[in-house]
């Protein structure tokens, strides 16, 4: 029958979904939904036995005939790469396949929906071509506490040289702490790096996402988002990851989206 993918988090959230479901329809040849009644539901726990079963090679069997909802997170980096290239071709053959996110900003319910083809294809007109890009992620994880913390980023970009075509990708600072966290930031790069880093923070999230999937160095914060740009990305080279406690991200394990990753203290 199918798969039910349920709206719930923004387009890193969704994306993780999308991986999770798609791998259920290609290993039980099941379709793919964005709506629909379901029977079944297979959450987080149910997906983390899966992957075990998988380590031992075998596909435990499941009623074809129902219909199963994944409202999950389904947050695992290994498995992912280990079928990344049976996921980018399923990808590509279901370009009309679409997730749904739950706001513009967390939870504020302006649904806004993404084509799978605009995820994988870079639009033709796209002109923001970096080859290193730093994600900063502030806003929420501020709020809650959990943003890397200046002295983090600052200890990362000492060791690594950042060529003149950089940027850095944020949301468009919202108050004095994330001005003054992007300012600082920016004087330090000035200052020890000796040139003036580009700031994309007036972007849609698409154009964030391709901005970092099209870039050969990208420094991810702690986020879905700069993960799965990296997953998808056919250019990226190295990929820096925050070594994020357990904590952070309690539904899953996250952390190296390819293989040449490198993990920094995130505090």
């Amino acid at each position: 029958m199918s798969v039910v993918f349920q709206t719930k988090g923004r387009l890193g959230n969704a994306l993780f979904r999308y991986f999770g479901c798609s791998l259920f329809c290609l290993k039980y040849n099941l379709k793919y939904k964005t709506h629909g009644g379901y029977n079944s539901i297979i959450k987080d726990n149910t997906f983390i036995d899966w992957i075990e079963k998988d380590k031992q090679n075998i596909i435990p069997n499941i009623n074809t005939n129902l219909n199963y909802l994944f409202n999950g997170y389904y947050q695992h980096d290994f498995f992912y790469r280990k079928y990344k290239k049976e996921l980018l071709e399923y990808m590509k053959k279901n370009k009309d396949h679409y997730v749904l996110t739950d706001g513009i900003n967390a939870g504020d319910g302006n649904i806004q929906k993404f084509y799978i083809k605009d995820i994988m294809n870079t639009p033709d007109n796209f002109n923001k071509y970096y080859e290193f890009a730093l994600h900063i992620r502030l806003g929420d994880k501020v709020n809650h506490g959990i943003t890397l913390t200046i002295d983090a980023i600052k200890n990362l970009l000492k060791k690594i040289n950042i060529p003149n075509n950089s940027c850095i990708v944020v949301n468009k600072p919202k108050n004095d702490y994330e001005k003054n966290f992007i300012n600082e930031l920016v004087h330090y790069i000035n200052n020890n790096k000796k040139f003036k880093i580009n700031i994309e923070n007036n972007n849609d999230i698409l154009t964030d996402f391709h901005i970092m999937k099209n870039a050969e160095t990208l420094v991810c914060s702690v986020s879905t988002i700069s993960w799965c740009a990296a997953l998808l990305s056919n250019k990226i080279k190295k990929c820096y990851m925050p070594d994020y406690p357990y904590k952070i991200n309690t539904e899953g394990h996250c952390k190296k989206p390819i293989k040449n990753t490198e993990l920094y203290d995130y505090i």
